[in-house]
């Protein structure tokens, strides 16, 4: 059987992991908004929504060490028994291109949800919640792996959503473990209401910066202390919802940053523009294995000098890659909104159409992971609700032979604009499938029965829940943002018994796919082309001893 550790035991026993502060001490009180320790199984909270905590229940505490940083090698066995195999490491442990099977898991089926902490002092945030280390937390002088993640989000502090207004809007950086504010931009700023910025080493000093969308359209930098570092001269995009996206096109060790139709130096200058929409998450990737990579958007992809690698005539929908086909070539999957219905459309690498069909099956940004188990990719998106597709919903739809196929369809509520995510949270090479509608955020297994569902009451936008370990315990917690009354604007997620596996501690952009960044947030200047290894995109990864890993299919 798999073993569990218990991991407040062994923190206390290891004398680099001695406890200076507790959630207790550092957990933010009615003055920030914060509350945690709130049971969220079956879409039902559970407790009062005062800050609370027990040390001795979870492995979640704000425990700063005077050491590295341990990660722990979970293997097989049987329960509670064995080596636990210790790995201390400040420092990120590979290259992003080695990626092997995990040393971790199958670990016993645990979905008792639990609400690890929330912050609900503003109105509400429609910004997809990135993750990353932007703080010194263990005071050694260096923002390495071994500090707290923290989280960034855009909220709207007050008003009307749709009339979207972005002086209402402010830029925030939390304690990933605890939910304590270590800084917000003010009403000094003012940021497109549902765009998701992007975080990352841009200039190569050793930190990252996150890159945000002004109202008015202009990228502005911030360091991970919250100061500006520039703001571009350019509008990039006046859309509302849009996105940032970080790579090193070119492979010259500066990386360029992509919004809408604005592809940019590391401080903020045009470099050049293309015909690209502004608001559908793009991202760079090696369609042509040239050593170069393309910017893939709504209409099309671009070299980074700016010429058409293939157009599309237009505003096609959102793209995500993985190879598909199992032929070694990646094929850019599009969801799109035809102005009939909506439809999944498949090309291969060089543009051309490979498969058109799952009508009135997606819509929205996508999520490619396997599913069921069984290898392949499976397609995990959206159905907005129109006069064609009248109820909303999520599916998963399976690539077979040149064929799309909607294995199953959960019914969802609200008719636009959600997106989601798949995890596999217990190692056993089948992800969960999770979304967020009007009502609840959900985790579906693979036939799409709900496991856990948490409260959601919010309109949404492109943005999505994501899965990262945001308190270093070495168990994944679920963050998802959220816009409407009564309802928290950030909440995060853990499995009551931390039975969650171990995550990546980062989630820099709207089109993550694992291989764009590596878990310090340094962007590699050859990027691994992620359809060799996890082939997946918009989900997280894994983390072993050894680095990302890749659970084994069963059988």
């Amino acid at each position: 059987m798999p073993r569990r550790i218990e991991w407040t035991a062994l923190l206390a026993a290891l004398p680099c992991c001695t406890q200076t502060a507790t959630v207790a001490d550092t957990l933010g009180s009615a003055t920030d908004g914060t509350s945690a320790g709130i049971e969220a199984s079956s879409g039902e909270i559970e407790g009062d929504s005062t800050a609370s905590t027990n040390a001795d229940e979870s492995s979640s505490d704000a425990a700063s060490s005077s050491g590295p940083a341990v990660i722990y090698d979970v293997g097989g066995g049987d329960e509670g028994t064995g080596d636990t195999g210790v790995v201390e490491t400040c420092d990120v442990a590979d290259d992003l291109d080695g990626i092997s099977a995990c040393d971790v898991g199958p670990y016993p089926p645990s979905f008792e949800a639990q609400v690890q902490w929330q912050w609900d002092e503003a109105a509400g945030s429609l910004s997809t919640p990135l993750v990353a280390n932007l703080t010194d937390d263990n005071g050694d002088g260096v923002v390495d792996l071994c500090d707290t993640p923290d989280i960034v989000i855009i909220a709207r502090l007050f008003g009307d959503m749709m009339e979207g207004d972005g002086s209402q809007t402010e830029l925030l950086a939390f304690d990933g473990a605890t939910g304590a504010i270590h800084w917000r931009t003010g009403k000094e700023f003012a940021f497109a209401f549902a765009s998701t910025p992007a975080i990352g080493d841009i200039d190569g000093d050793g930190a990252a910066e996150i890159v945000a969308i002004e109202d008015e359209g202009r990228l502005i930098a911030f360091d991970g202390s919250g100061a500006v570092e520039w703001t571009s001269p350019d509008v990039f995009s006046t859309s509302s919802s849009a996105t940032v996206a970080l790579a090193d096109l070119d492979a010259d060790g500066d990386v360029e940053i992509m919004s809408g139709p604005v592809i940019a130096d590391h401080e903020g200058h045009t470099l050049v523009t293309v015909p690209a929409p502004p608001d559908n998450p793009g991202f760079a990737v090696d369609l042509d294995d040239d050593g170069d990579l393309e910017y893939v958007h709504g209409a099309g992809a671009h070299h980074h000098d700016g010429t058409p690698y293939f157009e599309l005539g237009g505003d096609v929908g959102h793209p995500q890659v993985a190879d598909l086909d199992d032929d070694g070539a990646p094929e850019i999957v599009y969801s799109t909104v035809d102005g009939v219905g909506t439809r999944l459309l498949v090309l291969r690498n060089d543009g051309s159409v490979l498969v058109a069909g799952a009508d009135d099956l997606a819509g929205l940004p996508a999520a490619l992971h396997d599913i069921d188990g069984e290898g392949g990719v499976d397609i995990v998106v959206g159905r907005m609700q129109d006069g064609v597709a009248p109820v909303a919903g999520l599916s998963v739809i399976d690539f077979d032979d040149d064929d799309l196929i909607a294995r199953w369809t959960a019914p969802t509520v609200g008719g636009c604009c959600a997106s989601g995510t798949a995890f596999d949270f217990l190692g056993d090479a089948s992800a969960e499938a999770l979304f967020s509608d009007d009502a609840f955020m959900f985790v579906f297994d693979a036939d799409g029965g709900v496991l856990t569902s948490v409260p959601h009451l919010s309109p949404t936008g492109y943005e999505y829940p994501v899965v990262a370990d945001v308190d270093n315990d070495d168990s994944a917690e679920i963050v998802f943002t959220a816009e409407g009354t009564g309802q928290p604007a950030l909440v995060v997620v853990r499995d009551a018994d931390d039975g969650w596996v171990p995550a990546r501690r980062i989630w820099n952009q709207h089109a993550y796919h694992v291989t764009n960044v590596r878990e310090d947030g340094t962007i590699p200047q050859h990027q691994p082309k992620s359809w060799e290894s996890l082939n997946t995109f918009r989900t997280q990864a894994q983390r072993g001893v050894g680095g990302v890993c890749m659970p084994e299919p069963a059988g």
